[in-house]
């Protein structure tokens, strides 16, 4: 099972002492999570980075953050803990034989899966909470395995849904796909960019600022006005956290549904939305904590898209028109991703 990783402040704050690591300061707090996977300890490094104010990964060990008043919280897998593989569940699809079916479409969104084989090499463990909390929805409703369920969502209708895959190849804006069925043919319906968490301070963020994750968004005025401001900070050793409000909507349209918005055609770098939290399904209608519509510009302030900044010690970032700024963890995030860029 995924940790949830809303649970870590609660985790955090009974301040389980463990000097084993570091006897020298005696103020640490072991996250035990319950699988040996990297991808997950990662992630909930970067959750306890964003849930406190001034914290900072320990130098040297990637899974260590430092908090403010000498506490280090270590996430680290339990005893015992076992090296996991995708753990997904794939609900109908793993019940049925898919060499026995066409599901070429899939060439650009999973090779595996376009082979007529279950994806294995999923990447990130909040995939594999989407694909499986989909999956057990779509198993729980579905009353003949090939004939599949609608799934209607956000105005959006989806016929002959009986499945959820992942998206792995490459990096692209969406995270899994629903699968539709008819006449022995599966495709690709539904492109969706799923979140962790329940609010938008739990987000990690909308987009990169590399050239390699979006050129447009790399290359706009934009980025090198924030750029410069990061710059200069960057330069005089300040540790100064900042952000940018967005202006140019198709920048934000971009950064939230992928680099091919707008465009009429849905795809991997285009997604029909993104979602939050845990879904559910009343009759066909399939609901998330949150959702956000592409083409959707109307963004509750704590979701709003901004540039943004924060001290990170070691990162060396590389901007437009040879710009550099060091010690900055940056890219387009929810505004409440810090608390002072709601003020």
């Amino acid at each position: 099972m995924v940790l949830d990783v809303i649970t870590i402040s609660n985790t955090i704050q009974k301040k389980v002492p463990d000097g084993s690591a570091y006897p020298d300061t005696g103020k640490n707090v072991r996250v035990d999570i319950s699988t040996n996977n990297a991808q997950l300890r990662k992630q909930i490094t970067e959750k306890v980075l964003s849930l406190f104010d001034g914290s900072m990964q320990k130098p040297g060990r990637p899974f260590d953050v430092l908090l403010p008043g000498g506490f280090t919280v270590l996430i680290k897998p339990a005893k015992g803990a076992k090296k996991t593989g995708s753990g997904a569940d794939y609900g109908i699809l793993a019940k049925i034989d898919l060499k026995n079916f066409n599901a070429k479409a899939f060439k650009d969104i999973s090779a595996e899966f376009a082979r007529g084989e279950l994806v294995t090499n999923i990447k990130e463990a909040s995939d594999v909470k989407c694909v499986s909390d989909l999956n057990n929805l779509i198993t729980g409703t579905i009353k003949n395995d090939l004939k599949g369920i609608t799934v209607s969502v956000l105005g959006f209708r989806f016929q002959n849904i009986i499945g959820c895959i992942p998206v792995t190849n490459g990096e692209p804006k969406a995270d899994v796909v629903l699968v539709s069925h008819k006449d022995k043919v599966l495709t690709p319906v539904c492109f969706i960019s799923y979140k962790m968490g329940r609010t938008a301070k739990d987000f990690q963020g909308y987009s990169g600022l590399s050239e390699k994750s979006s050129p447009f968004i790399f290359n706009h005025a934009e980025t090198y006005e924030f750029f410069k401001k990061l710059s200069t900070l960057s330069s005089h050793g300040s540790s100064d956290e900042i952000y940018q409000v967005i202006k140019d909507k198709d920048l934000y349209g971009k950064a939230v549904w992928g680099m091919d918005y707008p465009s009429s055609s849905f795809g991997i770098n285009n997604c029909h939305m993104i979602a939050q939290g845990e879904p559910t399904l009343s009759g066909s209608t399939l609901k998330y904590d949150h959702m956000q519509k592409n083409g959707d510009l109307s963004f509750d302030v704590s979701y709003q898209p901004v540039f943004g900044a924060r001290y990170a010690s070691g990162r060396n970032n590389k901007g437009p028109k040879g710009l550099t700024a060091k010690n900055y963890r940056i890219g387009i995030f929810p505004r409440a991703y810090r608390t002072a860029w709601l003020k």
